[in-house]
């Protein structure tokens, strides 16, 4: 379906009332991931409109582009009032639908918003709304002629400026007689509760950072609609951005006005800010949107970050210093700023930071906006963002790869240490960063001071040029100009004999900038395809699109290098990659192929080289990778059979060198697998004997320092243990199991608090232990283990409020809980169900798995059995809408036996309930 029939879909059923823009925005997101289905086909899925409202949406496009002469284009251009759509789609990143926004007509301004005379015209006094007040701007006024008492305070002047959320006017303070900008949000976000929320928020946090580098709020109100406004300082000035392009223009063309002194002063500048944002951080807050043009720069020296729209409030635990004793900052109202969609990218894509650009909210820090500050001096340095693409996608990925431009390309002339400075700030891994702005300005002062700076180790030549700056006196004395020409006369034959050997080194050169090249690519395709972080529920899509980088370079380096036999081991190392990458992706036959081919590789280069380690740990790797796939193909047999040929190599490998504790885990690993497969099979006994060796493999090394991926698979271990026992129904062992794993995962969690994978699976071993402990003979003895999992669940699903799994992992143990309490405590019962089915009810609207569907159908079923005598009519709507649940599980999976008896009690209760 082409983007302009759908944009016009979209906009013919946002002005007929069918959608709202919150449904019409969340639809594009889901269609541009899959253009397969029409948008109308998204929308009823959504279950925003009928499939009998579709049919009338549809008709209405159909006729509309009819009489646009069957030109969706013209029909876009032809829409009127649909501007406010323009800035809500404009985040949902897809080239098609940005060229059909640029077709859909902007609406002119709403008249009752305009100032036709802006001498003639008052706002109301903050806080007040005014006398007449009734509309949006141009009724909500009070004319000059008016008495002036009490509540007209602040003239309208003109127009100065418009966001994407607010516009700031020019207005005279009647009251203080100054100037001020008085700042109102803007009629498409005007009546949308959200939008004034951020805006409020907005001007709190600006009102509550109280620095000289922060401009001043003079005060909040509301019209009497309802839609906020805030006056504050008028900056009489330029922005940053404004002043570099000047700087950099006169540069370029090698005027006065763009010399070294002029330079140092905007650098001057950006120490300013930095030491603004430092305050900030200190006070809980988080700027998000640090660029250019958000920096004034007054005309007496005053230094101003603005617009803080994009600010969020930071953990207590994040805030970086606690040198001010003001407190965090606490915004008296919440807005879902701080639970932004997962995977959006939220600031300006060429100055956010490579998590931001990644749709990693819930990871921002003080560093993030570290990264913006490097971002900002690489334009103060340049005059260029260090990221541009023809797209913002492309933007996006370029920030994530940290493809920056050359700083030493764009300006020759920089001192590379000033380079050092802005490249740490500008590191993709926030641990290689300034760990505060302050850090930063502290650089900045002692490069401009002449002095070391963190960033860059100094050589004994930098050392002794600062000696010489410093003492100009003793330079011009015999000996030391003897030192010096020593020294000098060193470094040049050293230069020299370096040249004589350019020549020389030439070939050897070319071959190691090509190892290089393939070591970096093989280094990025590791760290995308086994960062944890990377594989968290919400972000596999962008790990996908990280590999399928990848898998273009390996698939035309086999092309091109195919029959050069100096390249056998990259060859095979490059098959085996292409083989994850495809099972990554889901093509499991076109992995199988290039396992098979990494394979036959590996066996040549150990028939070539007997005691070849490298190869045979490659191979036993191949091996296992192969098995893998056959296993998710559920060709045990063929797993079997590759898993135990991996193994014996690894046994191989373990007896060669009895201290590399990377073939120890590797060997325990390959026991564990054989344990799940069996376990997965019915055969207990099997499974329980691999998992055993596999443990006993893994204990003499858990504790050594190197060994963390180790301590992870020994309480991965514990836990399919956990599994095992509960399989036989030993629900002590099982608890026990499940309590060893729980322990060494603590421990994990608290070294990597971001790991959320290792977290999730923390937080279900806890849970595991309560469903061991409810069986018993005291079910109450649950609840410690269920409450602690509801507190990891719930920080889990709070920190990442779109990954569907951790909502829905929280509402199963909501309803266990619930089966522990309906004993001895309904009403507690009641309570727990509720909030389950709170949660899974937003999951149904979000495309449910049948898994969770189940769940709530069994929720609401139990809920009704304990609801009291007097909610009898809701405890039978639970249990219709059970009923209606099952019935349409079984018609979407009549293979599913267990659906069927749950459908049975549900309808003999609901018919019990009948007769009562």
């Amino acid at each position: 379906m082409s983007a302009d029939r759908s944009l016009l879909l979209g906009v013919l059923a946002l002005q007929n009332n069918f959608v709202d823009r919150h449904q019409l925005v969340a639809a594009f997101d889901r269609w541009v991931s899959d253009k397969t289905k029409s948008l109308a086909d998204v929308l009823v899925q959504m279950k925003a409109i009928t499939r009998e409202e579709k049919a009338l949406i549809e008709a209405l496009v159909d006729r509309h582009i009819s009489k646009n002469g069957g030109d969706a284009q013209a029909s876009l251009a032809a829409i009127s009032s649909a501007g406010s759509i323009l800035s809500d789609l404009k985040p949902v990143f897809d080239d098609d639908l940005q060229a059909s926004l640029g077709h859909l007509a902007r609406s002119p301004r709403p008249a009752s918003s305009t100032v036709a005379d802006p001498m003639a015209t008052m706002l109301p006094s903050v806080g007040a709304s005014g006398p007449g007040s009734s509309g949006p701007m141009a009724t909500l006024i009070s004319s000059v002629g008016a008495s002036g008492q009490g509540s007209s305070r602040f003239r309208v002047l003109r127009p100065h400026a418009r966001g994407g959320l607010g516009e700031v006017f020019v207005a005279s303070d009647e009251e203080l007689h100054r100037t001020v900008a008085l700042k109102q949000i803007r009629d498409p976000h005007a009546d949308n509760p959200e939008s004034r929320a951020r805006f409020i928020v907005e001007a709190e946090i600006t009102g509550a950072l109280e620095h000289p580098g922060i401009v001043p709020i003079y005060g909040l109100g509301n019209y009497a609609d309802g839609r906020p406004y805030y006056a504050m300082r008028f900056i009489r000035g330029d922005s940053l951005k404004d002043a570099l392009e000047n700087y950099h223009a006169a540069r370029k063309l090698g005027r006065s006005d763009g010399d070294a002194l002029k330079l140092r002063g905007l650098m001057g500048r950006f120490i300013d800010v930095c030491d603004a944002i430092e305050y900030a951080h200190c006070r809980g807050i988080l700027h998000r949107d640090l660029k250019p043009g958000n920096i004034m720069l007054g005309r007496f020296g005053e230094t101003l970050v603005v617009d803080w729209g994009l600010a969020r409030t930071l953990d207590s635990r994040e805030t970086e210093s606690t040198i001010t004793d003001e407190g965090l900052v606490n915004p008296t109202i919440s807005t879902g700023t701080e639970k932004t969609l997962m995977g959006s990218a939220v600031g300006t894509p060429q100055y956010m930071s490579p998590e931001q650009a990644a749709g990693r909210l819930d990871i921002l820090g003080p560093r993030s906006d570290v990264y913006s500050l490097g971002a900002t001096l690489f334009c103060v340095l340049t005059g260029e963002p260090p990221v541009e693409g023809e797209n913002i996608g492309e933007i996006l990925q370029k920030v994530q790869r940290g493809d920056i431009k050359s700083l030493r390309e764009l300006n020759p002339s920089l001192d590379k240490r000033l380079r050092a400075i802005c490249l740490k700030a500008l590191a993709v891994d926030p641990a290689n960063r300034y760990g505060r702005a302050a850090d930063l300005a502290a650089d900045m002062q002692c490069w401009l001071a002449d002095e070391p700076i963190t960033a860059l180790p100094e050589s004994r030549l930098t050392r002794l040029g600062r000696w010489t700056r410093r003492n100009q006196g003793l330079v011009t004395s015999i000996a030391a100009a003897a030192a010096l020409t020593i020294v000098l006369l060193s470094f040049g034959l050293w230069l020299i004999s370096a040249a004589h050997q350019r020549e020389a080194l030439a070939h050897q050169q070319a071959e190691g900038s090509f190892r290089t090249a393939r070591k970096t690519v093989d280094r990025y395709f590791t760290l995308v395809a086994e960062d944890t972080l990377l594989n968290q529920p919400g972000l596999q899509p962008l790990r996908r699109e990280l590999l399928t980088d990848a898998l273009s370079y390996y698939q035309a380096f086999l092309e091109e290098h195919s029959h050069d036999l100096s390249l056998k081991e990259d060859l095979a190392q490059a098959s085996h990659n292409l083989g994850r990458i495809q099972e990554e992706l889901g093509e499991f036959d076109k992995a199988l192929a290039f396992y098979e081919r990494a394979a036959a590789s590996e066996r040549e280069a150990i028939a070539t080289t007997k005691g070849n380690l490298k190869a045979t740990e490659a191979l036993s790797d191949t091996l296992t990778a192969a098995g893998r796939v056959h296993q998710k193909l559920q060709a045990f047999d063929k797993f079997a059979q590759f898993n135990s040929e991996a193994m014996q190599l690894r046994e191989t490998l373990a007896r060669a060198d009895g201290e590399n504790v990377e073939y120890q885990r590797k060997l325990a690993s390959s026991h564990m697998n054989a344990g799940l497969v069996n376990l997965s099979q019915g055969k207990l006994d099997e499974a329980s004997q691999s998992m055993q060796r596999a443990q006993t493999i893994r204990t003499p090394w858990k504790d050594t320092v190197t060994a963390r991926l180790l301590r992870r698979d020994f309480a991965k271990g514990y836990y399919n243990l956990g599994l095992l026992a509960a399989a036989r129904h030993d629900a002590d062992a099982a608890k026990q199991a499940f309590e060893q794993a729980a322990s060494i995962l603590e421990n994990l969690v608290a070294q990597q608090p971001l790991d959320l994978e290792q977290k999730l699976l923390l937080a279900t071993c806890v849970r595991l232990i309560g469903d061991s402990v409810a069986g018993g003979d005291d079910p109450s003895l649950a609840i410690p283990s269920y409450q602690r999992a509801l507190t990891l669940f719930l920080s889990l699903a709070n920190r990442n409020p779109e990954v569907f799994e951790y909502q829905s992992a929280l509402a199963g143990v909501y309803m266990n809980l619930a089966n522990v309490q309906k004993k001895n405590a309904r009403k507690a019962a009641w309570e727990s169900l509720t909030t389950a089915i709170e949660l899974l009810d937003k999951l149904s609207d979000s495309q449910a798995t049948p898994a969770q569907q189940h769940d709530l159908a069994i929720a609401l079923r139990t809920r009704a059995e304990v609801t009291e005598s007097d909610g009898e009519a809701n405890a039978r709507q639970d249990l219709e809408k059970s009923v209606r649940i099952l019935e349409e599980l079984i018609s979407a999976h009549p293979d599913r036996p267990e659906y069927p008896q749950e459908l049975e009690r549900s309808q003999t209760l609901l018919r019990e309930r009948r007769v009562n």
